[in-house]
């Protein structure tokens, strides 16, 4: 399964780097997960990249809670937390603010994604 992570917003590369860091440093995540950034260049013929998301191409065994918990507990740390989407297969979750239940709105969205995905896996 493919997992996409943006951050909505202004500075959205520079806090999508240190979402990306946050994840790659959490165990549970970066053994079930290859995590990487993702940008994409403007089309105006700049060389900035303007646009990113961090790309999570996990294994079975993975443990969506866990994804939450690792975003909630990034939010925690920022005392203005950036609005962040996270889409899998179809299901999209936006966070805004610093709203609590972010771990549980996570697993609660993309586990009948995950079970679906496991299923087509083991078919």
């Amino acid at each position: 399964m493919n997992i996409k992570i943006s951050i909505l917003g202004e500075n959205s590369l520079e806090a999508l780097q240190a979402v990306h860091d946050w994840l790659v440093d959490d165990r549970d995540i970066r053994t079930k997960a290859e995590i990487k950034v993702v940008e994409a260049r403007s089309g105006d013929g700049s060389m900035a990249a303007d646009i990113g998301l961090i790309s999570l191409v996990v294994s079975s065994g993975f443990n969506i809670a866990s994804l939450g918990v690792a975003i909630a507990g990034w939010r925690a740390t920022r005392a203005a937390p950036p609005p962040m989407r996270i889409e899998a297969k179809g299901v999209e979750v936006t966070i805004d603010g610093s709203e609590p239940g972010t771990a549980e709105k996570i697993a609660k969205a993309f586990s009948k994604v995950q079970e679906d995905d496991e299923m087509e896996d083991n078919e």
